[in-house]
């Protein structure tokens, strides 16, 4: 009779160590379901954090060399130089010029993204252009800014640029928080290096012209 009792009993014992280990084995597959889907969850993220990082470096990199190459035609009769406000710009530049016609170049900064139009500069404004297509340079969670410091004993960023043959020293792109504008996230300021004569600005273009470089 005890012999059966001590054999119920282990049974029993053994029967609830299998339930306690099926229960804690459910448990750590529930955990690594859990922590897998985590680890994913944070890969992806981290990996979007790059890929908009590296648009953001990229973006500001071919706005500061579009605007450092702007320049001063030497026929002003098409339009002026430069425009400015804090959410667009409108400058001439020789990067995408063909057949050795400058283009008028248009940065315009709307929501969360800026887009950039080219047109020949012998035609209407770049972003009125019906050849110009929008191409997006800069898209995320973020708003833009333009800034503007002239070259002449100004030592303030302007707001606005309105001196249609007279381009300023910087312009300045800041990048701020979509959420809170206020905060700033990044600032690229384009040095302009066209600091000359008209004459000698021609010059330049037409060495552009023949070698192709910025």
């Amino acid at each position: 009779m005890s012999d059966t009792v001590s054999t119920s009993r282990e049974d029993g014992f053994a029967l609830l160590e299998a339930v306690v280990v099926l229960a804690i084995t459910a448990m750590v597959f529930v955990a690594l379901a859990v922590s897998t889907g985590l680890v994913v969850r944070n890969a992806k993220a981290m990996s979007e954090r790059t890929n908009l990082a590296e648009m953001l470096m990229g973006g500001l990199e071919a706005w500061r060399h579009d605007v450092a190459a702007a320049f001063i035609p030497g026929d002003v009769s098409n339009g002026p130089s430069m425009t400015g406000s804090a959410d667009a710009m409108t400058f001439v530049t020789a990067r995408f010029g063909i057949d050795g016609i400058p283009a008028r170049v248009t940065y315009r900064a709307q929501n969360t993204r800026v887009d950039r139009t080219v047109a020949n500069y012998t035609s209407v404004a770049a972003d009125r252009s019906p050849a110009a297509s929008a191409e997006a340079v800069l898209d995320g969670p973020w708003r833009f800014r333009f800034a503007y410091r002239a070259r002449h004993g100004e030592g303030r960023w302007l707001d606005s640029w309105t001196r249609a043959n007279e381009l300023p020293a910087f312009v300045r792109l800041s990048v701020l928080a979509a959420q809170a504008p206020e905060t700033i996230i990044a600032e690229v300021v384009a040095p302009i290096r066209a600091n000359r004569t008209t004459v000698c600005l021609d010059a330049c273009v037409a060495v552009l012209d023949r070698t192709g470089r910025p």
